[in-house]
């Protein structure tokens, strides 16, 4: 009897079994890829936690009025200290609002005036540099509760924020999915009456 004779005999048999085998096969191969897909979407879980970690900015500022110069010339002007730690960032813009009582920030509508520091974009900031903003006031503006509104970004630009600022140097940040820097700072100056065209400092 020729040796292939039985699988002649059994050829369909040995059909089904190979397609059985295979079905089989591909539910492991299924499984596999499941588990490892799921690997690696955790390690990309922690390769992006790692990553927001180590863009994650810390900022801080402190902001004061105070007389410069010698009488009678001299001015009031708002100085602004910026500096971050940890990592650097992109900053967007600031503003520093001025109110006459009160220790927490008021609603736009019932601050009492507002000095806005634009850098026409973004300034970068490194971890450690601390960066000075200086604009003179008028002395019917001189308030005495300083708090501030700080506009930045990581530095891939993915993720914006919001931090604010009281006299206290309490620091409270928001994470802002979706946001429109030009409409905010339309909107937060139209309630304030400052929605007049200003020279961006440098």
């Amino acid at each position: 009897m020729h040796p292939f004779h039985w699988i002649y005999i059994n050829r369909e048999f040995l059909a089904a079994l190979n397609g059985i085998a295979i079905s089989i096969l591909t539910i492991v191969l299924l499984i596999v890829n499941y588990f490892s897909i799921r690997a690696n979407y955790k390690v990309a879980q922690l390769m992006e936690a790692d990553l927001e970690y180590r863009t994650l900015s810390f900022p801080s500022l402190s902001a004061g009025v105070g007389y410069y110069g010698m009488p009678p010339d001299s001015v009031i002007q708002a100085r602004v200290e910026f500096s971050t730690t940890h990592a650097p960032l992109l900053l967007h813009s600031v503003y520093v609002y001025f109110q006459a009582e009160g220790p927490h920030l008021p609603p736009p509508e019932k601050r009492s005036d507002c000095i806005e520091f634009t850098f026409g974009g973004f300034r970068p900031v490194a971890a450690g540099e601390e960066i000075v903003l200086i604009d003179r006031l008028k002395e019917e503006h001189r308030r005495k509760y300083v708090s501030a509104e700080v506009f930045y970004t990581d530095i891939s630009k993915k993720r914006r924020y919001l931090s604010r600022f009281n006299e206290k140097g309490e620091i409270h940040t928001n994470l802002m999915d979706k946001w429109d820097y030009a409409d905010l700072r339309r909107r937060t100056l139209r309630r304030l009456g400052l929605d007049k065209p200003q020279e961006p400092h440098p």
